[in-house]
């Protein structure tokens, strides 16, 4: 995740995050790192491939190109599975959370995955729709 957006999370650290600085030598030793952990056996990496944290609501995710360049060094492939979270309060005063989750077996390009999510989350806002009639 972006620097500036860390420091203001600095809780997840305790769960693992890392920050990426943008358009610095740090990005390309975090595109390194993120490829060596996604290498290895039995790891996960959870990623905002857009670059940043967005709402929930946002339409039309663009990801950065890191999620290639990390791909492209990863020896074997790693799984890729998307992930989707909606909160609703329905007409109840605690939020429920829906996760929704996908393995995605496409191409690997950033663009070709970009499309897969973006197709899956107005599948996941469209199944959230539906619970509201």
């Amino acid at each position: 995740m972006l620097r500036e957006q860390l420091a203001k999370r600095m809780f997840l650290n305790k769960a693992g995050a890392f920050s990426v600085e943008k358009s610095s030598r740090s990005a390309v030793e975090s595109i390194l790192y993120s490829a060596e952990i996604l290498s290895g056996t039995n790891n996960v990496l959870m990623m905002f491939p857009q670059g940043s944290i967005e709402s929930l609501y946002h339409r039309d995710f663009e990801f950065a190109r890191g999620i290639e360049r990390i791909l492209e060094k990863c020896d074997p492939k790693p799984e890729i599975v998307f992930n989707i979270n909606l909160v609703d309060y329905f007409s109840r005063p605690s939020p429920t959370l829906f996760i929704r989750t996908r393995s995605y077996q496409g191409d690997l390009s950033a663009k070709e995955i970009e499309s897969a999510f973006n197709r899956f989350h107005l599948e996941c806002i469209g199944l959230q729709n539906e619970k509201l009639i």
